[in-house]
């Protein structure tokens, strides 16, 4: 015969149910409903939901007594109608023997038959008292379950953001770590960091900071007499520059290009032209073309000369990054428009003079596709 054994926490349950009272082998007692009765064991209920199996043979009698649900039962049924008083009496009993939903029935039926029952209301307000705490305690369990996964949730995207974060800082260090005049691994470092997901705003600033940090641990402009020369050996162009007596806690920068041609042209050219705007407070650089041959100003390595001399000139002096401006003549012109679109994020304001727009530079279609034409646009 297949024995089953009691759970300790069963009888304890048990002992406040007014139900049959099973007397035990083993001395205890058992406070339960009788559910099922047979030769080998009895099938009862302690509790609406808790049940148990007991084998017949630990059984040593069974007093019959009725659960508390019958005897609610047999009391609700003896309640002459529309009395008030009598419910409310069952409420209390109700309560005492541990029946709360049948309690918060009576108590509603009081109500119903006495609205002005000072009791009864008293009960009632505790009772949604009591309901609105538990409403509480459970959407504070709710939140709280919420923002654990989210929490969990953000270490993920956190952990695979941080991994993105060291790849791009990654190829910030690379790109610095190769010598400037090396431009065609720089830009397949750039190439390799476009392909990447977009930052947020906050990754974005915070990259913008350490990338303007590490630029600035570049070589700074050296003049003398007006006259310098760019710190680059792959563009050791010279340039005349005029620095503004007036101090100010940034300068935008003026970048005059000169005219000329083959053999032809000089800085000193555009200083004459555009050299007052240091009276305005601007900082005033004209350089002259590295190679002084036709169209010198759309050749690639001029303009690469002409953006890293505005680079140098951001770490010499307190540059107003919003305020650079780009103005030519001549042959200048014709570079101011072809440097100016092809960096129109660099550049406030172009100033071309007698210049045109080349749309071609070296096979044909390669001004085109490096935005000439479509940044004019902006």
């Amino acid at each position: 015969m297949r024995r089953w054994l009691l759970v300790v926490v069963f009888c304890v349950a048990a002992l406040s149910i007014q139900a049959d009272i099973i007397h035990l082998a083993s001395g205890g007692k058992l406070e339960a409903e009788i559910l099922e009765e047979t030769d080998d064991y009895i099938f009862v209920r302690m509790y609406p939901n808790i049940y148990a199996k007991i084998d017949i043979e630990r059984v040593v009698r069974i007093e019959r007594r009725p659960t508390r649900w019958q005897m609610y039962s047999e009391k609700s049924k003896k309640i002459a109608p529309y009395d008030a008083e009598a419910h409310w009496q069952l409420a209390k009993w109700c309560k005492k023997q541990g029946l709360y939903r049948e309690y918060k029935t009576e108590v509603e039926i009081t109500l119903s038959l006495k609205p002005n029952h000072k009791e009864a209301l008293k009960a009632y307000e505790e009772l949604r008292a009591e309901r609105e705490e538990r409403i509480r305690r459970a959407q504070k369990r709710a939140a709280k379950k919420a923002v654990s996964k989210k929490s969990a949730s953000h270490k993920k995207v956190k952990s695979a953001s941080q991994s993105k974060l060291a790849q791009i800082r990654k190829f910030i260090d690379e790109f610095f770590s190769i010598p400037e005049e090396d431009h065609k691994k720089r830009e397949q470092v750039l190439d390799k960091l476009s392909r990447l997901e977009p930052l947020s705003r906050s990754d974005v600033l915070s990259f913008k900071r350490e990338i303007f940090r590490k630029a600035m641990r570049g070589p700074k402009a050296t003049y003398k007499g007006g006259r310098g020369q760019l710190n680059s050996k792959l563009y050791p162009g010279t340039y005349y520059i005029c620095v503004p007596r007036i101090r100010m806690r940034k300068y935008p920068l003026l970048i005059g290009l000169h005219g000329g041609g083959e053999g032809v042209g000089d800085g000193r050219n555009a200083l004459y032209k555009w050299g007052s705007a240091a009276r305005k407070g601007a900082i005033c650089v004209f350089p002259t073309v590295i190679k002084k041959e036709a169209t010198a100003w759309n050749k690639e390595r001029e303009e690469r000369y002409v953006m890293a001399l505005i680079e140098e000139m951001k770490r010499t002096f307190p540059i107003d990054t919003n305020r650079i401006y780009l103005v030519g003549h001549s042959m200048g012109g014709y570079g101011t428009w072809s440097i100016g679109t092809h960096y129109a994020d660099v550049f406030a304001g172009l100033a071309p003079c007698a210049g045109g727009i080349f749309v071609m530079r070296g096979p044909a279609g390669v001004g085109l596709a490096r935005g000439t034409v479509v940044n004019l646009k902006n």
